[in-house]
């Protein structure tokens, strides 16, 4: 006898999920998040919606549930982070910070000979700003436990996957927009500066750059997990697969992928458009020989594609001639970051032990700014040199630890499943990453929240991807017990 079916309902689950669709799409709004009060909300909402979301697994008793020994060493990395620069943060006895922080000790004596003796001080020269950045931390967290916690079935990882390429295309039509037709407004704002240059909502073109390399690198991840074998025995066949090609999520994708090029070739960022090809020439070879046989010929066709269309695209109607220009033109003798670079190597020495405290850089670096290097630094054009500076080894090495682990483990889930979409989610997380390690050499997108945020919620994807989770019944849709144990 059929089982009675009943629809499916609105519940806080699908709520939570909602509202993160809604918090990544507004990641990249105000400024890329980089003023204190689009960070500050960052930190609240993601923390209120984890709070929530945990408090929901507390009272749940289905294998559903969280739980959290499935993720015990990027969680216990996480908390190590966390524990680290709130440690900073700590007032130490003169001795224990003479140990640990000598730079810092012999900051404060200089500073306050009189107290430095007898007073407590923190490794964090600027105990305020780490603090805020402890903040911020707490809000990427909330987002990595959000994310493995709502989005593990393929559904949720295809939408969440969407809502990132979606708003990384809202960023290139809208940057190009600007740039082309001379408005040149960035969030409800008239830019002063990089004028004739594509920023989106960004204030720097490179962090606009890099937020679509994540775009980028996550559409193609979509497009393939889309990829599918058809039969073309006759010509009947043909037509549909045609048709069906013709009306595919991955032609359509494939589009919006070409105009986020297009954006981030206006853009005019060099180290940007080098991470991007670079990250898809090295990549792209290994993922086809390696994991592509039944679909070699179309994988094939999608790399070259992206090569070869979308370069002849942008070198035809959005001037690509002019970022070669400024390749060719590049001379790092010259270039005004460089002379900051000088400074870097005497500052990690001195303060890699533990880290000036996270948020410091800008007053750690304009004690000692070199003379030929001209105006105000509030970070260095180098991730790895301001997290060493910063956060110091431990800080920097636990972060290193909690990517290549987070690599390794898509890489594991790229070689053994068969599943399209968490193999592809995957894929653009380590095109993801790629992009960032090639790109942080010339600039710091990881401090900037919207691309830092973004990010870590790849990184939180490529980890869900290897769960094996019961599928959710969409609002609305009708379901009997067996139907509901199905997995994607």
């Amino acid at each position: 006898m059929k089982q009675p079916t009943t629809p499916a309902r609105l519940t806080l689950d699908h709520v939570l999920f909602g509202a993160l669709l809604v918090l990544v799409a507004w990641l990249p709004l105000p400024w890329g998040s980089n003023r204190f009060g689009a960070q500050a909300a960052l930190g609240v909402v993601a923390g209120i919606l984890c709070v929530i979301y945990l408090g929901n697994q507390i009272f749940k008793t289905d294998k559903d549930a969280f739980l959290p020994k499935r993720y015990f060493w990027p969680l216990l990395l996480w908390a190590l982070w966390l524990a680290w620069i709130f440690f900073q943060t700590i007032p130490l006895s003169p001795d224990w910070l003479a140990r640990l922080a000598p730079s810092a000790a012999q900051y404060y004596a200089s500073v306050f000979p009189d107290l430095a003796v007898q007073s407590e001080w923190p490794i964090s020269l600027l105990p305020e700003r780490t603090h805020q950045k402890v903040m911020l931390s707490l809000g990427y967290f909330s987002l990595y436990v959000l994310v493995i916690g709502l989005a593990r079935d393929r559904g949720r990882l295809k939408m969440l996957g969407q809502v990132i390429v979606f708003s990384a295309l809202a960023q290139a039509v809208y940057g190009g927009i600007m740039t082309l037709s001379g408005l040149e407004y960035g969030f409800f704002e008239k830019k002063t500066a990089y004028l004739g240059f594509a920023t989106g909502t960004f204030v720097n073109r490179n962090h606009l750059a890099g937020y679509l390399e994540l775009g980028a690198a996550m559409a193609i991840g979509l497009i393939l997990a889309d990829l599918k074998v058809a039969d073309l025995s006759t010509w009947k066949k043909r037509l549909v697969a045609l048709l069906d090609f013709l009306f595919s999520t991955r032609l359509r994708v494939r589009v919006f992928l070409a105009i986020i090029v297009v954006g981030l070739v206006l853009t005019r960022s060099r180290g940007g458009n080098l991470a991007f090809f670079s990250a898809l020439i090295a990549l792209g070879p290994i993922y086809l020989f390696y994991k592509e046989r039944q679909l070699f010929v179309k994988s094939a066709v999608l790399f070259l594609s992206l090569v070869v269309v979308d370069v002849w695209i942008v070198s035809n109607w959005y001037g690509l001639e002019k970022l070669t220009t400024r390749l060719e033109q590049t001379n790092t003798e010259t270039e005004a970051r460089t002379f900051a670079f000088k400074a870097y190597p005497g500052l990690i020495e001195q303060y890699s032990p533990s880290g000036s405290g996270m948020g410091t850089f800008a007053a750690v670096f304009g004690k000692g700014q070199p003379d030929d290097s001209y105006g105000y630094y509030d970070h260095a054009h180098n991730d790895y040199a301001q997290f060493l500076i910063e956060a110091g080894i431990p800080g920097t090495s636990i972060l290193l630890i909690l990517a290549a682990l987070s690599c390794l483990h898509a890489v594991l889930v790229i070689r053994k499943r068969n599943d399209r979409v968490r193999v592809g989610i995957c894929f653009a997380f380590l095109m993801a990453s790629t992009e960032l390690a090639i790109h942080s050499v010339t600039d710091f997108n990881l401090q900037i929240p919207a691309n830092a945020a973004t990010y870590v919620i790849m990184m939180a994807m490529a980890g869900a991807c290897s769960q094996d989770r019961p599928r959710r019944p969409r609002i609305g849709e009708k379901v009997s017990g067996k139907n509901e144990a199905l997995t994607a």
